[in-house]
């Protein structure tokens, strides 16, 4: 893994661009920062997006324009044009009348903005023009703040994670004007923090506290959402859940300090791939690059590593860090789903 301080205070957020060239972070230091991921450098130097008066929760990268959502602390949402990621600029800042944002999303279609927070209250903006978004409809349902929300790959059903209330509402947004609440369950046993949808099967990803943090949900053409599994794992709440762009792999970022990755087959069920160990806080988000060739991580304390998907690629890494080979017992913890060979 290559690592880098990318805050010097707690980070909170972290999104990639749709071309896979630009990592947007954010965190307690009220400021967005952007990074150029081919060279692990921030962008020219200069690439810190001022504007927000208090700490930054969420960032939202637009499916189809140069464009990055960023809200948080302030319950301030603003809209930046990063197509010059050396001259980064602000188009439209939006009120959005809560308190604090702790979420935001982007439909596929990049028309919608959704925004969701300490009211927990889940509001649709209009960004068909992303320099003048309109507000939309409210949507309520959560009894406390929500922590995360999550678009399928088709852009018609919305999925929202409650933090306190320990629920998932899944909400009908083929029209966007007029959401419909499809489906409402505990979906965790102390808190939901994070939703996801597989972009090839549309199974539901969640994830929060419990003895089965990570769960898996069938969401389509049933009126209630049917657990698939819940895995083990993680010893402590986990807080990010996302897939690989093609849907074959599942990634966990926990507050035990490990980063999880599980082989999802379209049928039966996942298995564990791989186990990223060394950080020193909580794994705040995973994320692949678009071309799936690259796995990022945002880490509480700041720190953000980089490792290449690529299994033959990250085992000559390790081989040629560790100066060693891997040991059948080393190898069973960390890769038990792939046949042991004599990496170095």
């Amino acid at each position: 893994m290559f690592p880098w301080t990318a805050h010097r205070a707690e980070m909170y957020a972290m999104d990639v661009s749709p071309d896979g060239g630009i990592l947007a972070t954010a965190g307690r230091d009220r400021v967005v920062r952007l990074w150029d991921l081919h060279t692990a450098r921030r962008a020219n130097g200069t690439a810190v997006l001022t504007g927000h008066r208090d700490a930054v929760y969420a960032v939202a990268m637009h499916p189809h324009r140069p464009v990055l959502a960023s809200a948080g602390a302030d319950g301030s949402l603003i809209l930046w044009d990063i197509s010059d990621p050396h001259r980064p600029h602000r188009i439209a800042t939006l009120r959005t009348h809560m308190k604090t944002v702790r979420a935001l999303a982007f439909s596929p279609s990049g028309q919608t903005l959704v925004s969701a927070g300490s009211e927990g209250n889940v509001v649709l903006w209009n960004t068909r023009s992303v320099s003048k978004p309109v507000r939309g409809v409210s949507l309520r349902g959560h009894r406390d703040e929500v922590r995360s929300v999550a678009f399928s790959a088709d852009g018609r059903l919305l999925a929202s994670a409650g933090g306190g209330d320990e629920r998932v509402i899944l909400w009908d947004t083929t029209s966007p004007d007029h959401p419909v609440e499809r489906a409402d369950w505990q979906a965790h046993s102390t808190t939901a923090l994070s939703v996801a949808f597989n972009p090839r099967t549309g199974v539901l990803a969640t994830s929060g506290g419990g003895d089965r943090p990570v769960k898996l949900w069938r969401v389509a053409g049933t009126r209630q959402p049917v657990l698939l599994a819940a895995l083990d794992g993680p010893t402590d709440v986990v807080g990010s859940v996302g897939f690989s762009p093609d849907g074959r792999l599942l990634t966990a970022g926990s507050d035990d300090r490990t980063a999880r990755i599980w082989r999802v087959p379209a049928h039966g069920r996942p298995r564990r791939e791989a186990v990223l160990t060394g950080f020193t806080t909580a794994v705040l988000g995973v994320r692949f690059t678009p071309d799936g060739k690259q796995v990022v991580t945002g880490v509480f304390d700041g720190t953000t590593h980089t490792l290449s998907a690529d299994f033959g690629r990250a085992v000559a890494h390790a081989c040629s860090y560790a100066g060693r080979p891997l040991t059948h017992e080393q190898w069973r913890r960390y890769l038990s789903s792939v046949p042991y060979r004599r990496p170095c």
